[in-house]
């Protein structure tokens, strides 16, 4: 099995988009991926393929692990941290895929740390 995960930061360097690729040898399967903050630091948008979510950041509980199902063979779970008064957010991104019974896990990011711009520039405009 050849996986192949590619990531690049955003524009505005608040996360990462990119695409995975899983090779089962008889069929291989690829989706884009995406998991940043967005510019006013109020949400966080994630997707993959042509499943896009966002969350307003305000209403998670740190740490917890969300989970969402997309059909029979595709789970994705992460979480975020707000850390350091909230300049930034410490996020996991994982990817499951199954197909015939066998479980794929990847792991997008890992405890990666996004800056949070908006806070950044409202606690320097604050000092």
């Amino acid at each position: 099995q050849d996986d192949v995960v590619y990531l690049q930061p955003t524009e505005q360097c608040s996360g990462v988009v990119g695409c995975v690729t899983l090779d089962f040898r008889v069929r291989t399967y690829s989706f884009d991926v995406s998991f940043y903050l967005d510019l006013t630091g109020n949400e966080l948008h994630y997707g993959i393929g042509e499943h896009a979510f966002t969350e307003d950041l305000f209403l998670l509980s740190p740490g917890q692990v969300h989970t969402r199902t997309l059909g029979n063979s595709i789970e994705i779970k992460w979480s975020a941290t707000p850390v350091e008064l909230g300049e930034v957010v410490e996020v996991n991104f994982d990817l499951y895929f199954t197909i015939d019974n066998h479980l794929v896990i990847h792991n997008i990011l890992d405890n990666a740390r996004l800056p949070n711009t908006a806070v950044g520039q409202s606690n320097s405009a604050a000092s």
